[in-house]
């Protein structure tokens, strides 16, 4: 019984047909590790997930403070854009 569910479950059927033979509580512990395998998984792809946001929000912050930027620009005179341009040091003082 143990190979025919190997052939019809793979890795987990391989190990499911000996602990069939073992009992019930075999297969209780079974079921325990694979939900805390798929609570393990969750938790990585959560993880992973939270990292992109993190990154979706600096991209964000940057687009609005490019548009912010934009424009303050497009109000301000065009020699005034020009010094703004400057580099702090190279600006000439008001």
């Amino acid at each position: 019984m143990g190979w025919l569910a190997g052939l019809a479950g793979g890795p987990l059927g391989l190990l499911a047909g000996p602990l069939l033979k073992l009992g019930k509580w075999a297969l209780v512990i079974l079921l325990v590790a694979l939900a805390l395998l798929g609570l393990e998984r969750y938790v990585r792809n959560r993880g992973r997930l939270e990292a992109k946001l993190d990154g979706l929000e600096g991209t964000i912050k940057t687009i609005e403070t490019r548009k912010r930027i934009e424009q303050r620009v497009k109000q301000m005179p065009e020699d005034e854009v020009e010094e703004w341009l400057l580099p702090p040091d190279q600006r000439r003082k008001r």
